[in-house]
């Protein structure tokens, strides 16, 4: 049925029988493919013997007794598998790449998409480094998710530095105030010194370090006391 024909032939290669889209006077195969077919092997001729255009892919199975050996010929036009390849090589040489462009651009979306929260982290960290300002804090999504999570964890750790910030400007404010009375008596003794004639050259010699620490102080009470934005002393 449909565009399977088949033709039962005799030893003589002539048409027995035949399916009713089958030659019933002319067998579908020359005498060699006969035998060829016969040994089990498989052939392509020409659709043109069956009116038809294209190929034909032609099988044969031996029958009958071994007095009268027949050969039962099925050939199936390849028309519709070579339109078939050629659907699928059009498919995987126009279509399959512009489809691998599609997705990468959509992965290429959806990455972007994922990563912005944590381009804004990485921008947010910048800013904080380069202000050098701890009391800010990075934007944390509403979103409970893990880019959610590392912010506040980040945060939590701005918050820890700026309170170890803070501890930091307080003792040396305080180490700072502290040392100024000392430094200022030992100065004031020392020029006291220096005018009476004590101690020989001795005051002279430590006056300009202990003005020096003096400097040194005040140069850390202003650090102590200053901002982030302010100016460093020199």
């Amino acid at each position: 049925s449909g565009a399977l024909v088949v033709q039962v032939l005799d030893g003589r290669n002539r048409v027995l029988s035949g399916s009713a889209t089958a030659d019933r006077l002319t067998s579908l195969v020359t005498d060699a493919e006969r035998r060829q077919l016969a040994a089990g092997g498989v052939l392509q001729v020409p659709a043109s013997r069956t009116g038809a255009s294209g190929a034909l892919l032609v099988v044969g199975v031996p029958a009958g007794p071994a007095a009268g050996r027949l050969l039962v010929v099925a050939a199936v036009p390849t028309a519709d598998l070579e339109t078939s390849q050629r659907v699928v090589r059009t498919l995987l040489l126009v279509f399959f790449p512009l489809f691998l462009v599609l997705i990468g651009l959509i992965a290429f979306r959806v990455v972007g998409m994922a990563l912005r929260p944590v381009d804004r982290l990485r921008q947010g960290a910048q800013r904080i480094g380069d202000s050098a300002d701890l009391s800010e804090r990075l934007p944390v999504l509403a979103s409970r998710d893990e880019i959610s999570a590392l912010a506040i964890t980040l945060n939590q750790m701005l918050g820890r530095l700026s309170a170890a910030n803070d501890q930091q400007r307080a003792f040396v404010a305080d180490a700072a105030h502290e040392l100024r009375s000392p430094l200022a008596s030992l100065q004031t003794q020392l020029e006291v010194a220096q005018r009476v004639g004590e101690g020989g050259e001795l005051p002279a010699d430590l006056l300009p370090e202990v003005q020096r620490l003096s400097q040194l102080v005040d140069d850390l009470l202003i650090l102590a006391r200053s901002g982030p934005d302010a100016p460093q002393p020199a």
